[in-house]
């Protein structure tokens, strides 16, 4: 990740999403490396998204189908893991 990836600003992203309940998500994304990184790739596919939806000219319709696709499939992800911290005895992490 970037070094202009703080923290702080990958997990706000990810809390704007309305993809749980917001303390699930940061105790998670403190203490299980996986959904971290999940929060991270989320990120950076959402702004890919964005920088190939703002070109106008059409020729990058593949990467923003591919990016829309990215982003869902890591909300999906990001919401199993979410749901499955809530299990008891789920063991989708360190903190399940």
């Amino acid at each position: 990740m970037p070094d202009d990836y703080l923290p702080t600003k990958v997990l706000q992203t990810v809390l704007e999403q309305d993809v749980g309940d917001g303390a699930v998500i940061r105790r998670l994304f403190i203490g299980d490396e996986s959904f971290r990184s999940a929060c991270e790739d989320f990120v950076l596919a959402s702004e890919m998204l964005l920088r190939f939806e703002s070109v106008t000219d059409g020729s990058r319709q593949a990467e923003v189908a591919d990016y829309r696709d990215m982003k869902a499939t890591l909300l999906d992800e990001l919401r199993h893991i979410i749901g499955q911290s809530k299990v008891p005895g789920a063991t989708g992490g360190p903190l399940s």
